[in-house]
């Protein structure tokens, strides 16, 4: 990893966003390509100084040594807002070894934008991928990211060095001129970049998190379960006015010192990291002893990680549910685990609300043995936004893991209530759905009608009440091209698709 930055104005943003990054990867092998001022080795992701002239190149291959380095940065410069950013780039560049990724943050426009073709043909010619983190704003030039991170790549991901694109749109100034450098490009509102941070982890460092739950605490403690299959874990902590002390304890009852790999550290705004490294397995213990609200991040690395999918009767066939679940409805969970050894056991799969509190558990029932397992147990879909969990015993100790997406349940449903299963030449056949809405307020939904053979491709919007339902028709005629056709009918609201129904018609040539 290579990186380049500025030291002389926009040093607590990008120090912030650069130590977060040093939190996350470390302790895992890095070599990081320093630019700073002459008597000041700085960290470079996006970074470099004031003068382009003074420039030095540092490697390191201990974590430790570059956040020694981050340590040591003060700001400095004449105040205004532009920073020579491409010379960071381009340093950082042409110290990188062949097929690098290149990773950039800003929150200023570039002094010597005349330096672009350098850096083009620097990525050109060395296959280098730039992932570039915008995160603010100079005189209105570098525009700030839209209502959400929005990512856009270049030229394909040929490093894989982020996530698959979710789209851009234009953006104007130096922010655009930043984005023509090609490769992955972010505008990152409020300079949160723990969700990007996070896939360039797990797309590139082979870093994988089994388990990421936020929560917030107050004048108690929370409790942080470790099996032997976690090989490290995070905690940050958001709003605490100081840097707590004896704040975290291990499973004995002592407080974490935080030495050899393991470490403590202020990133800026309030917040802090704790990173252990080899944790001992059992419940380890953060406690508030101040009287102040903290909102806590717990991430764990390891393996043991499942999927899982959910299943419905329909008439008697258990199909796998297309959209989302229904809030009220029956169906059925199936999780798969990998990385399970011979002793270990799954056990429970949990329902979670947003804040971790338990909404239910269901026992599974397992097979087979050995290191892939399939669990499966029957529930009720709760009227409620929800994560699924796992708990399971390994070697006598208690494991847990949870997925990482909140699932919101749909308060509505989709049926088809009446068609005679033929379709006629030239003759309508009436199809009828019900549209029943069990939420709390009146809602606008679509319902598109499709099939295989082409006969029909429309769509209608039906506003239903709160707890009312209204029928919808479609009248279906056939053709003689076809003897048979397969008539899907989805359900959607603010345009994401909620359920989704197919009906077999037989074409009738009477």
């Amino acid at each position: 990893m290579a990186d380049g930055h500025d030291a002389s104005r926009h040093l607590p943003a990008t120090e912030e966003s650069i130590k977060k990054l040093l939190q996350q990867f470390y302790p895992h092998t890095t070599i990081f390509n320093s630019k700073a001022w002459e008597k000041l080795p700085m960290l470079q992701l996006d970074f470099f100084i004031r003068n382009a002239s003074k420039t030095t190149y540092r490697v390191s291959k201990d974590g430790e040594e570059v956040k020694r380095w981050l340590n040591a940065l003060t700001v400095d410069g004449g105040g205004d807002c532009p920073e020579y950013a491409m010379s960071g780039i381009k340093t950082a560049m042409e110290y990188s070894r062949n097929g690098s990724c290149v990773f950039f943050f800003t929150d200023a426009d570039p002094k010597d934008p005349e330096l672009r073709n350098e850096v083009v043909n620097l990525i050109k010619t060395k296959d280098l991928h730039l992932v570039s983190f915008i995160t603010g704003q100079c005189h209105g030039q570098l525009q700030t990211s839209p209502s959400k991170n929005e990512t856009h790549n270049s030229g394909g991901e040929p490093l894989g060095c982020i996530a698959k694109s979710q789209g851009h749109r234009k953006k104007r100034g130096w922010g655009n001129f930043f984005q023509s450098l090609g490769g992955t490009y972010i505008p990152v509102k409020d300079r949160d970049i723990s969700k990007p941070l996070d896939t360039l982890l797990e797309k590139n460092m082979a870093i994988t998190y089994v388990n990421i739950y936020t929560t917030k605490i107050s004048s108690r403690s929370l409790n942080i379960t470790v099996d032997s299959h976690i090989s490290a874990f995070t905690v940050e902590i958001k709003d605490a006015s100081s840097k707590p002390s004896s704040a975290l304890y291990k499973p004995i009852g002592t407080v974490e010192t935080f030495s050899g790999k393991s470490s403590f550290n202020d990133i800026g705004r309030n917040t802090y990291i704790m990173s252990i490294v080899s944790p001992v397995p059992g419940i380890w213990m953060l406690k508030n002893m101040n009287s102040e609200t903290w909102t806590v991040t717990v991430k764990q690395q390891g393996d043991i990680e499942f999927t899982y999918q959910f299943l419905e009767d329909v008439h008697g066939a258990i199909l796998s549910i297309h959209g989302t679940p229904i809030a009220g409805s029956t169906l059925t969970l199936v999780v798969k685990v990998t990385d399970l050894s011979s002793s270990d056991s799954l056990v429970y799969a949990i329902l979670l609300d947003e804040t971790g509190t338990e909404i239910t558990r269901m026992r599974l029932a397992q097979s087979p043995h050995g290191r892939k397992r399939k669990g499966i147990a029957v529930f009720n879909v709760p009227n409620k936004a929800f994560k699924i969990a796992l708990e399971g015993t390994e070697k006598g100790n208690v494991f847990k893991r949870q997925s990482k997406d909140l699932i919101h349940p749909a308060s509505v449903s989709l049926q088809i209530i009446q068609s005679g299963g033929n379709l006629y030449i030239d003759k309508d056949t009436t199809v009828t759905c019900n549209v029943t809405n069990t939420g709390s307020t009146d809602e606008t939904y679509q319902v598109h009608f499709t099939d295989t053979a082409g006969f029909t491709d429309s769509t209608l919007s039906v506003t239903v009440g709160a707890g009312m339902s209204k029928n919808v028709f479609l009248n279906l005629r056939g053709r003689k091209t076809h003897k048979t056709t397969i008539l899907t009918t989805s359900l959607s609201l603010g345009g994401k698709e909620i359920q989704l129904l197919q009906t077999v018609f037989m074409v009738d040539n009477k």
